[in-house]
């Protein structure tokens, strides 16, 4: 009876390590659309190793596909563009 204990606390140690390490991840979809500011909140609300990921479905301003792509200067952000809306 001891040891099922055992190995059930070390199985729960290990899952909450488990846990521990997960990485938080956003998508954020967009098309003919600005996300600079929403991008700039999230990055105040969410913990450090939080991603946040634009997919840009091929918008077609050129000043919204620039604001943007300057979201991929933050190091937890990834900007992907289509060439066009699919």
């Amino acid at each position: 009876m001891r040891q099922q204990i055992f190995h059930f606390s070390l199985f729960t140690f290990h899952f909450y390590l488990y846990l521990c390490h997960m990485k938080l991840s956003i998508l954020i979809p967009t098309f003919n659309q600005d996300c600079t500011q929403l991008v700039h909140d999230l990055l105040e609300q969410l913990p450090q190793d939080a991603e946040i990921i634009v997919a840009d479905d091929g918008s077609t301003a050129t000043s919204i596909r620039e604001n943007n792509a300057a979201i991929a200067k933050f190091p937890q952000c990834r900007y992907f563009q289509a060439k066009m809306n699919l």
